[in-house]
């Protein structure tokens, strides 16, 4: 994968900018890596008050927005890193015209999203939601008042197959479960967990075949609504539709359609296009629609190994290795 960035070694001390709540549960760890070899400064040290550029090597994301950005107009800016899998909120332009090395922490939250999207396949598989209701209402329903159906035999569909969709794909064949996925660069399979690889152009193929389909693809020009109002009237009327990724990468006003007229079994939606999800918005109300705020990866376990890629990064950057760094992201391929 190409990488656009300087490979310069440092030539000073650099200046590591970093969030407060990064320090405060991982101080220790990040110190560690950086061995004396650059200052750590918090993004609430008072030096940082004031406008105009910033002059720090490195920044973490988690930082004010306005911090950020003028780290980006700072002279010495050589690489930042996201504490996210994505990028796209990110100034990439301005960081790529820069030659700003930028990594992300792509992977750091797979297990956590795989088993997020495992209960919401059960949830909606077996209407769990609509019984837990039931519950509070105190009401004792039929046992048939609601249809229900087993993951064993199912298809799932992954659109987007990375670090997410790998692991989402080993835990979907353990359940009986066959695994289509679409990715965007080619891949040998003699090693993965899937029953056929697809390309982007035959997503219509995948959606009409898939029982489930999860969205774990990230957010650019190209897969902007990559599900709109075609694409979920290729889906089976019995299909749901999971999204793990970005908010964008559907077309929520054609989803809501969808599901007031019965076109889709349901949906589960732990990101929107807007965050938070304005009280107005219809998707509140859309019928068999779960929604939860942009929590799937979130365990402390997740942010344990996100802070371990930065430090591992971080080492090797310091040792003037920049080039070598894991999770280096290729610009073309997010703008």
């Amino acid at each position: 994968m190409g990488v656009e960035g300087s490979t310069d070694a440092p030539t000073v001390i650099p200046s590591v900018l970093v969030p407060r709540f990064l320090l405060d549960g991982h101080r220790e760890q990040v110190e560690a890596a950086v061995e004396g070899r650059a200052t750590i400064v918090a993004d609430d040290d008072p030096a940082l008050a004031g406008p105009g550029p910033v002059d720090v090597q490195v920044a973490v994301t988690g930082i004010d927005d306005a911090l950020l950005e003028r780290a980006v107009d700072g002279a010495w800016l050589r690489w930042v890193h996201s504490v996210s899998a994505g990028v796209e909120h990110l100034p990439l332009a301005r960081m790529a015209e820069r030659g700003v090395l930028l990594t992300s922490s792509a992977g750091a939250y797979a297990t956590a999203m795989t088993e997020y999207v495992l209960a919401a396949m059960i949830m909606l598989a077996r209407h769990l939601p609509s019984w837990v209701a039931a519950q509070r209402d105190r009401r004792w329903l039929d046992a048939d008042a609601y249809g229900a159906s087993v993951l064993r035999g199912k298809q799932l569909g992954i659109v987007g197959y990375g670090a997410v969709g790998r692991e989402l794909a080993h835990a979907a064949r353990a359940l009986g479960m066959t695994v289509w996925a679409t990715k965007r660069s080619p891949l040998f399979l003699s090693a993965e967990p899937l029953d056929r690889l697809l390309s982007p152009d035959q997503l219509e193929k995948m959606l009409s075949e898939s029982d489930v389909v999860v969205l774990c693809a990230s957010l650019n020009r190209t897969t902007r609504h990559l599900i709109g109002p075609d694409e979920l009237a290729t889906m089976k009327p019995t299909a749901t539709l999971v999204n793990v990724a970005r908010g964008g990468l559907v077309d929520e006003d054609a989803l809501v359609r969808a599901l007031n007229q019965g076109r889709l079994r349901g949906a589960m939606l732990d990101v929107t296009a807007e965050e938070p999800l304005p009280p107005d918005s219809p998707l509140w109300t859309a019928p068999n629609l779960l929604i939860t705020p942009h929590i799937s990866g979130n365990a402390p376990e997740s942010w344990d190994g996100q802070v371990d890629f930065f430090c591992r990064n971080l080492r090797i950057y310091l040792e003037g290795s920049p080039e070598r760094m894991g999770n280096l992201v290729d610009y073309a391929a997010v703008r």
